[in-house]
Parts: structure tokens; sequence; C-alpha cells
């Protein structure tokens, strides 16, 4: 998303004034700004802006209550789990320094391994049940007592509190989580750490999570079916089920990435390179493509060209490259980030070609891919009496 959809502004401060507010719609419920994002596979994430108020009620608890949170920060399982920072934020999901590098831990546990199994939580955020989240220190039955039981230890927990404030955001449903939030990524964190602690019982480090996706070095397949199913079960306790067509076992023999991935790392793109050498790359990238059809790969090269083009003089030509590609490929429209500092001029033409997508293609477009066009027209001061009257007659709420 644009950069103007970010939360930096939403402070401390910020969520106590907006506590204070008398709100009496608790019972109710608020609902949030659904919205639309392409993802690599090329089908639509449904994700949201949460009501600040309701927001505001969540950050407070967590706040709150961080020690009883802080635990995350140390799960070793999680590629991507929470961690602590010093500009104001509870917490940043980021990669933590000590795993960055993946790499390693993958050499670490293939050297005794013949096979990779990764797998997929299917919809995982619109599934979480969120009075699972008091399942999570006491376990599923005594979870399940506090809820009828206010005085069982479970009914007097924080859990039992994050699972009411967590529904506030989504009228109160029991069913789902916001998508987008760093705050559903800290609820799906900590939702899942039960479920790495049973795991690493068994299978101690040979596993490893990014958000909601495992992989697995397993030494047979005996072994990875074991590891399917130990996940299958630990998961059924919290109503969670695993994506049969995201799951795949690779013999170490083979290449762990996909043919796609494989075949654009071999064509090396380094320092200095020319224009033409930079349309050839994705021409080779774009004939792959017509057999496999996984947009990521396009996605993947176009980033390689930018980076490689910011390095030598051929910038000014890659970006109007990634325009000229947008009307083809709308899900390239995220590295238009690069178009965003005051010191990238764009011409005319570069303007126009930006404008005649998004009133050409509107309908087609997802909310984010709209966002940006229309983020890049405003700070060039380029948005068209025709580019208002689209917005307002399609109304598309968040852009």
């Amino acid at each position: 998303m644009p950069p103007i959809f970010t939360s930096t502004s939403f402070t401390p401060e910020a969520s106590k004034n907006l506590l204070n507010v008398p709100y009496t719609r608790d019972r109710l419920g608020f609902d949030y700004a659904r919205f639309e994002q392409m993802r690599p596979d090329g089908h639509a994430r449904h994700s949201g802006i949460p009501h600040p108020y309701a927001h505001a009620k969540l950050v407070k608890l967590i706040t709150d209550n961080w020690g009883e949170l802080s635990f995350l920060t140390q799960n070793q399982h999680s590629a991507i789990r929470p961690i602590l920072v010093r500009d104001g934020r509870i917490f940043a999901s980021e990669y933590p320094q000590e795993i960055t590098n993946e790499q390693s831990w993958e050499s670490s546990m293939s050297r005794n391994a013949d096979f990779h199994l990764r797998l997929d939580i299917r919809n995982f955020f619109p599934s979480i049940y969120t009075h699972s989240l008091n399942w999570v220190p006491y376990g599923v039955d005594a979870g399940k007592a506090g809820l009828t039981n206010k005085s069982h230890p479970a009914a007097k927990h924080f859990s039992n509190d994050l699972d009411k404030v967590a529904r506030l955001g989504n009228r109160n449903q029991t069913i789902g989580l916001v998508v987008g939030p760093g705050s559903s990524n800290l609820l799906a964190e900590y939702l899942l750490s039960s479920v790495d602690n049973a795991l690493e019982d068994i299978f101690g480090d040979r596993f490893r999570r990014h958000v909601d996706d495992y992989e697995f070095f397993a030494k047979s397949r005996e072994d990875a079916d074991k590891f399917q199913r130990q996940l299958e079960i630990e998961l059924r306790k919290f109503e969670l089920y695993l994506n049969p067509l995201k799951t795949k076992l690779t013999p170490l023999s083979e290449p762990i990435e996909p043919a796609w991935k494989v075949k654009a790392s071999a064509l090396h793109l380094g320092e200095q390179m020319s224009v033409r050498a930079l349309k050839a790359y994705w021409d080779a990238i774009l004939l792959d493509y017509r057999e496999h059809r996984q947009q990521v790969a396009l996605r993947w090269a176009m980033g390689s060209i930018l980076k490689a083009a910011s390095e030598s003089e051929a910038l000014h030509w890659s970006i109007s490259f990634l325009i000229d590609q947008i009307r083809h490929f709308p899900y390239l429209t995220p590295y238009l980030k690069v178009t965003l500092p005051e010191e990238v001029v764009l011409s005319q033409k570069d303007l126009e070609c930006l404008e005649n997508v998004f009133l050409d293609r509107f309908d087609f477009l997802y909310s984010d891919s709209r966002l940006w066009i229309l983020t890049v027209l405003g700070l060039k001061g380029a948005i068209s009496e025709d580019v208002i009257s689209t917005i307002v007659s399609k109304g598309d709420p968040v852009t």
C-alpha cells in the first residue's frame, strides 16, 4: 500500500485521545474499510483498515499486557516474529537479525535430510476463531471452560480480553481477523506459538514458519508424513486446516525453488547493465511466464531490473518501462514506490500512460493498484478532472 496508509502517526497519545471519546458501540462492534490487494499468484487478497477507535482499544490492551506477549520475540521457529523497536512502536514484524540468513538454517537442516516439505494454512486470517486465543495459555478444554465458568482462571486471563477486543474491529464476529494491521499479525503469532511449541517437542528445530507457511526438512517420506499429520492435529485444535493444493514435498536431489526462479536466478543481472541487456532479461522471463503463468515471476523480475537499473544509467528507462508494463500486468504497481521521491521526475508521457491505465482499466484493477497510480499522479500534480470523476462515479471508498 502507498505510504499514506501507514500507521506511523497512530501514536500512544493519539490512541489515548481516541479512547477518551464516549463511544457506546462496543456491543455492536465496528466495521472496517475493505479493499483488495493483488496476491503474487494473481488472485485477490481481501484486506482492511480497522476503525481507529477499535484499533486503539486493541493497541492499549496489547500495551498494558505486553508481559504476556513478549515471549513471542523469542520464538525461534517464526521467521517473521515480532521484535521490539526503539522508535516508539510496541512491536514490528520484521526478520530478526539472528535468523535473517535463512540460507544458513536451510543448509544446516538439509545436511541430514532427504526431503523438503512445504505446507500452508488454508484461508488463515479469515478462519481464525477468536475464542481460541483464550486456549493458548490453558489448552482447548480449559479455555472452553472459561467461556461458561466465569470463576475459571481462563475467564480472568488477559487472553479472554484479547478475544473480546479483537472482535470489536470486526463487527464482534468470532470468526476472522482483519487482514493488514500489524496487530493481526501479533495475534496470529500468539495463536500459532502454541502449535510451534507442540511441534518442537517432537521435531526440534527442523521446521520454520513464515506467518502461515510451514517448511520442514524430513529424513524420509514417512518422516514428512508424520510432520504433516502432527501439524494437522495441532491446527485442528484451533479450528484451522491445511491447504492441500499448496502442500509440496520436494526430494533434496532436486531444486527447492520453483523452476521459474531457478531459471531467473541463472540469468544474472550485474552492475552497469545496458538497457538492451535489461530488456533481454525481461523478455526471457516473459517467454518462460507464458508456460507456467505464475505472476510472481514477473514481479520478481521487475524488482531485479529496477534494482540493477538503480546502479546504472538506465534508471529513467527502467521507470518508464515499469509504467509501460503496468498496463499489461497491474500487479506490478507496488514498484511505483521508486517514483515517489521528489527528485524523481516523470515525463508527461509517463504520467499520461499512468492516467490512461487508471481510466481504461479501473474496473479491472484491485484497490492497491488504483491507489498506487493515484498516489503517483497526486504527488506529481497530475490528477485530472477525468480521474476525479471516475473515482466519484465508481464509488471505491478507499480510493
